[in-house]
């Protein structure tokens, strides 16, 4: 199930009089299909105490009347319980597209259309405890169409929406975002509305004086879009300290964030080439390093002959850091588990390669029982609509 490519030997080209003291080495522990459609492990897959949580929809893909849906499974995969929304919208699709779980095992999913063939469809937050719904409410009390996310806090969660507006004819559509600080039961504890920034954030880390988002902004200019990776910090009261953006007018988003020793965040992404002639790889991973005031440090590039090659997230280790990030070849898509230095220096790559006839599609970082563990989804090659599982490592 796992193996050395020759990426191996050409990151140790790329660094040089590095002493290889330790290499990149994860275990497999387990797998289990992944039964609900939706967007699996970033997510819609939790750990459990008793197994895993899966969210996702229930029906056939793309088709009016699926049912936002939410399972627990055990080690083995089996099913344990199973809460299906039942919808006064037949005409539409839904889904649970992220769940989170609060201090006392309560979930917390948002409930999206997945196919709206009515005008109306709003988002809610739905929360499930003891395989039951027991509350519902609407992100926000008006009906729009809606970007949203959440995050996981101390205290209840921090929630992210993007907001199309229509304005006057002059003006035409707008984008609004927002951070709110919602308590466990979902009320609204403080708001931040980005009015000339066009962010989206997509994952969050709690310090101890505040928040750290991370994601991308997006500007347009003489009718070109790009975006730039994007790292704001919050204070526990809801004020921005600080945003700062990735230099350069390129392709590039941030997606995962952890804080180094010295109370620095190192930002996971990846950096989108968009000229094909220049001899590079579609996706490059970048790592990014600011100071806690949001002074860009350094950024680093990995660059190689291999296509898809965006990071998927960041965990510290013992002297550094590890990475995920994907790489395609002419037949498959295996994950690589990067072992970093604690300047971002790259000392040992493992490919993860999934069973006969799978391709590996992403791969997410975990804590569990004191260790660092992955959860790595894969895609079943099939004639017909493929099936999908998840392969458990744990880092050694």
């Amino acid at each position: 199930m796992m193996k050395k490519t020759m990426l191996g030997m050409l990151c140790a080209l790329c660094v040089l009089a590095v002493p290889m003291l330790a290499s990149a080495e994860a275990k497999l522990i387990g797998e289990i299909p992944l039964v609900l459609r939706g967007v699996g492990v970033h997510g819609g897959v939790l750990p459990s105490t008793d197994g895993y949580v899966q969210t996702g929809w229930d029906g056939k893909p793309g088709y009016a009347g699926s049912k936002a849906a939410a399972i627990g499974v055990d080690q083995a995969g089996q099913e344990t319980w199973r809460v299906v929304v039942e919808e006064q919208q037949p005409n539409n699709g839904w889904t649970f597209s992220r769940v989170i779980s609060l201090a006392d095992g309560t979930l917390v999913a948002i409930k999206d259309v997945m196919m709206a063939n009515d005008e109306q469809h709003p988002s809610d937050l739905v929360w499930i405890k003891d395989a039951q719904v027991t509350a519902t409410m609407p992100v926000i009390t008006e009906v729009s169409e809606l970007d949203v996310d959440m995050f996981p806090a101390t205290q209840g969660f921090l929630l992210f929406r993007g907001e199309q507006k229509k304005a006057d004819k002059h003006r035409g559509t707008f984008y609004v975002a927002a951070v709110e600080r919602r308590d466990s039961q979902g009320n609204v504890l403080w708001c931040h509305v980005f009015a000339d920034n066009e962010v989206h954030f997509y994952e969050m880390l709690e310090v101890g004086d505040g928040f750290v988002l991370v994601g991308e902004e997006e500007e347009q200019e003489t009718g070109k879009r790009h975006s730039m990776g994007v790292i704001a910090k919050f204070s526990a009261d809801g004020k921005l300290l600080w945003l700062t953006s990735s230099p350069g007018k390129i392709w590039k988003n941030y997606s995962d964030i952890v804080q180094t020793p010295e109370g620095n965040l190192l930002a996971a992404g990846v950096h989108t080439i968009k000229d094909h002639e220049i001899g590079l790889p579609d996706e490059v991973p970048v790592l990014a390093c600011f100071a806690p005031d949001g002074k860009l440090l350094w950024e680093k590039e990995y660059p190689r002959p291999v296509n898809n090659a965006g990071f998927h997230g960041i965990a510290a280790r013992d002297g550094g850091y590890w990475a995920l990030c994907s790489e395609q070849g002419e037949q498959d898509t295996t994950l690589n588990l990067m072992m970093l230095g604690h300047d971002g220096q790259l000392l040992d790559v493992q490919a993860l390669t999934p069973g006969e006839s799978e391709i590996f599609t992403t791969g997410k970082f975990y804590q569990q029982d004191g260790a660092t563990r992955i959860m790595a989804q894969a895609l079943i090659r099939a004639d017909v609509t493929p099936d999908r599982k998840i392969y458990f490592y744990e880092i050694q």
